[in-house]
């Protein structure tokens, strides 16, 4: 099996993270994984899209999680 391996154009410090947050986020939207390194750990920050169609009240409401064929919704 072949491991895939992102392509990251950008290792980000924590502080030009923190400094430019705004344009990460845009990074990991448009370019994909984005990875902020500090000396012993790394983080990857991924862009998830998603649709809510199940309203968090009835999900609680109703005690448990999706079954299959529900949707989240606003």
């Amino acid at each position: 099996m072949i491991e895939r391996i992102p392509v990251v154009k950008k290792v980000w410090s924590i502080d030009e993270a923190k400094d430019a947050f705004d344009e990460l986020l845009s990074a990991a939207d448009t370019e994909g994984e984005q990875i902020i390194a500090e000396p012993d750990r790394r983080y990857i920050l991924v862009a998830v899209k998603y649709e809510k169609k199940t309203s968090a009240k009835d999900f609680l409401r109703k005690g448990g999680p999706l079954t299959e064929g529900e949707e989240w919704t606003d």
